[in-house]
C-alpha cells in the first residue's frame, strides 16, 4: 500500500479507485438506458405492471433503479463526508 489509500484488494472488499470505477460504470450504465429507444414506438401496455404503457414502465423501473444508484455512490463514493 505505498500511498496509504488501499489500491490492493484484500478481505473481500475493493480499493477506492476500483470502487470508484465500478459507481461511475454503473452511472455510465444508467445514463445510455435512459434513452430507451427500444420503447419509442411501443404502442403495448405491460400487464405485470397496473397495465402501464411500456415507456412509462420502463421508466418507473429506471426511476427506482437510478434513486438506489445515487444512494449506493452517496455510501460507497471513496473520500471525506462531511
Amino acid at each position: 500500500d505505498p500511498a496509504g489509500e488501499g489500491w490492493a484488494v484484500g478481505r473481500g472488499r475493493l480499493s477506492r479507485m476500483a470502487r470508484k470505477a465500478v459507481l461511475l460504470a454503473g452511472l455510465v450504465l444508467l445514463y445510455l438506458l435512459h434513452n430507451d429507444f427500444w420503447n419509442w414506438d411501443a404502442p403495448h401496455r405491460l400487464s405485470g405492471l397496473w397495465g402501464l404503457p411500456a415507456g412509462f414502465a420502463w421508466h418507473v423501473v429506471y426511476c427506482l433503479a437510478a434513486a438506489g444508484w445515487m444512494a449506493m455512490m452517496v455510501r460507497w463514493w471513496p473520500g471525506v463526508r462531511e
